[in-house]
């Protein structure tokens, strides 16, 4: 008895902690409904939250939303200093929908993009030109994107993916954690990976291959580049057909 009092007594803080910290949570109505937003820019993006976010190059940006039609005012899509935030209007707020919350853009030219949690990002048409594009997931996000670009740049913190192809002339990837990198589709002439954790990596190089492995990572490549190598721990590299 003593036992159960114990469990409902924790029960009720924690349940009191979270409502006094903000926390809430906003059920769908399971009626799926879109809307479209006025933004100006679409060229660097942060998603925070489980967002599924379509893109699209094209000559005029547009965004739209799909959502259970009650969620929709509780997503926010602000402007701030150049970036678009996609986000919950509150912080602490967790989304409860048996549908996808989609958001649909079409830019001009991406430049950066970056994944605050479990959300995802899919190209939805190959992204030509800029100079250089910078993508970076902190969690558990994915990212697919065809790109023509001079200079990529990828970062995980966690166990996100990251999916590309396409041509570039440098590509740099960095790992901490055990995330994936995929990108023997992307043809490069030069690549540099430092992977921190048991982080995987598949890509194309053509002229140089600098890698640096602290853990259990793998670096599998196709091309016939100049390898320089560092491995601390159980790493992999490897030339693959």
């Amino acid at each position: 008895m003593r036992r159960i009092l114990f469990f409902l007594t924790a029960l009720v803080l924690f349940c009191a902690s979270c409502r006094f910290m903000g926390f809430r949570r906003i059920k769908g109505n399971g009626h799926l409904s879109t809307e479209e937003r006025h933004i100006s820019h679409a060229d660097h993006i942060v998603i925070s939250g489980s967002f599924d976010v379509q893109l699209t190059q094209g000559a005029v940006t547009t965004l739209k939303l799909e959502a259970d039609d009650n969620l929709l005012q509780h997503i926010a899509t602000d402007e701030e200093g150049g970036t678009l935030h996609i986000r919950p209007r509150k912080r602490n707020t967790n989304f409860q929908t048996d549908h996808a919350m989609t958001v649909y853009i079409t830019t001009p030219k991406i430049e950066r993009v970056a994944i605050e949690g479990s959300g995802s990002v899919i190209g939805k048409s190959k992204f030509a030109g800029g100079e250089r594009l910078t993508l970076s997931i902190g969690g558990s996000g994915d990212i697919d994107l065809e790109v023509n670009t001079p200079e990529v740049k990828s970062n995980i913190a966690g166990s996100g993916t990251i999916i590309l192809r396409g041509e570039t002339q440098n590509e740099t990837i960095g790992i901490n954690g055990s995330g994936n990198f995929f990108a023997d589709a992307l043809k490069a002439e030069n690549a540099t990976v430092s992977i921190a954790g048991a982080g995987d990596v598949k890509l194309f190089a053509d002229a140089t291959l600098n890698v640096n492995i602290a853990g259990s990572g793998s670096v599998l490549y196709k091309g016939n580049p100049s390898v320089k190598q560092k491995v601390i721990g159980g790493g992999d590299i490897r030339k693959i057909d």
